[in-house]
């Protein structure tokens, strides 16, 4: 036959801005001996009404684009078929050439693919490289083929997602099939204009190259080379180009990088499990940070068949505390990367998250905040995964950029909720069309059941008017600190001297003697002692919240600059006195009605105020005990109620 009819199989899916031409291309083509069938997955476009302006031969066919060409070879009449995506545009002389070269003794005919330059720059550097393909068989793929020898193959593989091609020309070469080319081109206009989407799309093919390489493991070796021979046949090419070759280069990492993580990542992924990325300040020695993380994990676990990848500053202590996957939080910045690939969340756990740092930490006010845009960004913009920050702390913010930059943060996660409404504050600030939930401090949802305590038991410490007083060097106006102390001093002094059997016991919320709350605490305890030399004064070293909560059980009062002292007071129904170094403790007090009992140490701190609040306490103890009973109940059920509606959402996430 020397006219033979051919089949153009077109598989579609939402083509419409592509179809058009790619349909006109194929209608003008030389050899008119032709028939066109549109294979459609399901397009909510208006695809089919463009390919039925060109053919009555239009099916619908999933779930993707081998099934779809397998079907379309189903039910065509031709004696070739020819496979052409909806994105490209046939040079008029394509199919004639495809037969006369078929008619030579060929069984398939490679018709090259090129970029359309015009599109973007990932268009000129792709060109670039395809280019080196036309004439090359292992990176090649036959489109044009005898129907006949397409079935004796099995057509293309539908359990492939990536490399299908690949895999239909290994077939091809396998049985001993012909394959040659021809100088005619298709023009590719669907070319890549966001770089960041189109490594997710080789990130994608990565997981599925698992796949490819079961049936083709003899070739991928050669077909998935970061090094190929057809690199180095064509050396003149780079050293012509030297600037594209550079580029090229550098897109070809990207392109491997993401390419291998994704396949890397499944392997690690088992049916059905759901992987959080859970992001915190974990492994340096704070009690709070980890009574956090303990309670995150213990609410998210009630999740089946999930599990967790944390960073800690100890991971191989986090590792074995918690029983995660951990990551140095510094050291293992690659760690975090793979992570963000593999996870299907990011999870912010608590914590003041959002804020500008106060100038006794030493670094950029704005380091916080920059580190949270880069890491947002790559989840989002690359990873394309779901960010949650859940009960978090916003503030302080103080300047115009601060605000700016909390706000880009704010509005790419996808769920917030915050600790107070002083955070709430500062998120309406920050961008009013935020959707953002007030929910209590997460660890509210543990009780005095959870950290095993029985009855009060005052004689452990043998005395009564037991303090406990937490300490450490945090403060909004460093310049006043010594000021503080010697305030604090006279509240010590004055509690001795109503009773000189008054008893202090350090609670720091921290695990080590070099950690600050020790320090702090030591160097108050010297100089009270210098003062009162019969006091009774023990700092205790304590190794979890359990061990905390224990000791705060026991005393009568508790005296704490750290957030978590306070709300694990609450929890315990132990009346309190905060010191107020920051906003998220004032903030805490405000959540609570509690006002009364808090004390900012940057201004105008008072020991005779301080004094008075704690004779008040004394005379009303009962009162106090029960008002914090009832707030923690409170608390525990809302906190209850916003984790069953955050395990869901992780859920339908998933």
């Amino acid at each position: 036959m020397n006219n033979p009819l051919v089949s153009v199989i077109v598989p579609t899916k939402n083509s419409s801005k592509t179809l058009e031409a790619c349909l006109e291309s194929i209608k003008n083509q030389s050899y008119k001996n032709i028939e066109i069938i549109v294979v459609d997955n399901n397009s909510s476009d208006n695809t089919k009404v463009i390919a039925g302006r060109y053919t009555e031969r239009v099916f619908n066919k999933g779930p993707e684009r081998s099934a779809q060409v397998n079907f379309g070879v189903e039910k065509s009449n031709g004696e070739y078929v020819y496979k052409v995506d909806s994105d490209f545009v046939l040079d008029s002389e394509v199919i004639d050439q495809c037969v006369n070269e078929i008619n030579k003794g060929f069984d398939a005919i490679v018709v090259h693919n090129s970029p359309d330059v015009r599109i973007s720059w990932i268009a000129k550097v792709r060109k670039f490289e395809v280019d080196m393909y036309k004439y090359d068989i292992i990176h090649s793929s036959a489109r044009f083929i005898k129907k006949d020898i397409y079935g004796k193959i099995g057509g293309f593989n539908e359990k492939i997602i990536a490399g299908e091609d690949y895999d239909f020309q290994n077939k091809l070469n396998r049985g001993g099939y012909k394959t040659g080319f021809i100088e005619a081109e298709a023009l590719h206009l669907g070319e890549p204009t966001d770089f960041w989407k189109h490594m997710m799309k080789y990130h994608e093919y990565g997981k599925d190259f698992v796949n490819y390489r079961v049936n083709n493991e003899e070739e991928s070796g050669k077909q998935l080379s970061f090094f190929r021979n057809v690199y180095f046949k064509n050396w003149k090419k780079f050293l012509l180009n030297p600037f594209m070759a550079i580029i090229f280069i550098i897109y070809n990492c990207f392109k491997f990088g993401f390419g291998g993580i994704g396949y890397l990542t499944s392997f690690m992924k088992k049916g059905g499990e759901i992987k959080v990325l859970l992001i915190g300040t974990h492994g340096q020695n704070n009690i709070g940070d980890e009574l956090l993380l303990e309670t995150f994990l213990f609410q998210l676990r009630k999740i089946d068949n999930i599990s967790f990848f944390v960073n800690s500053y100890q991971p191989q202590k986090t590792r074995e505390d918690f029983k995660v996957k951990t990551f140095h939080t510094l050291n293992e910045k690659h760690k975090l990367l793979f992570y963000i690939f593999d996870c299907d969340l990011l999870f912010f756990a608590g914590g003041s998250i959002v804020k500008e740092l106060y100038s006794d930490y030493g670094r950029d006010r704005y380091s916080v905040l920059n580190i949270l845009i880069l890491l947002i960004i790559f989840t989002k913009r690359i990873g394309r995964k779901k960010i949650i920050l859940s009960n978090v702390g916003i503030g302080p913010l103080n300047t115009e950029k601060g605000f700016k930059k909390s706000s880009y943060i704010l509005e790419s996660v996808d769920f917030v909720s915050v600790r107070d409404s002083s955070s709430l504050s500062f998120g309406e600030q920050v961008n009013k069309k935020i959707q953002i939930e007030v929910v209590p401090d997460a660890v509210f949802s543990l009780d005095r059941v959870y950290f095993d305590l029985s009855g009060r038991n005052i004689d452990l410490f043998s005395g009564v008017n037991v303090i406990g007083l937490n300490l450490c060097r945090n403060i909004a106006k460093p310049e006043v600190w010594d000021y503080f102390i010697l305030e604090m001093m006279k509240v010590v002094i004055g509690l001795y001297k109503k009773n000189n059997m008054i008893r202090i016991v350090g609670i720091p919320m921290q695990f080590d003697y070099s950690c600050d709350d020790y320090e702090t605490l030591s160097l108050f305890r010297d100089k009270i002692k210098n003062e009162i030399p019969d006091i009774n004064f023990e700092i205790l070293v304590l190794r979890s919240a359990v061990d905390v909560a224990r000791v705060i059980n026991v005393v009568d009062l508790v005296i704490a600059e750290r957030l978590h002292c306070s709300i694990l007071s609450t929890i315990i129904h132990t009346p309190f006195i905060a010191l107020e170094y920051d906003i998220k403790v004032k903030s805490y007090l405000s959540e609570i009605n509690l006002e009364k009992s808090g004390f900012d140490i940057s201004f105008d701190f008072n020991s005779e105020n301080v004094l008075k609040r704690i004779e008040d306490i004394s005379s009303n103890y009962s009162k106090e005990r029960d008002y914090l009973k009832n707030i923690s109940a409170k608390k525990k059920n809302k906190v209850d109620s916003y984790f069953a509606k955050i395990r869901k959402m992780i859920k339908d996430f998933k």
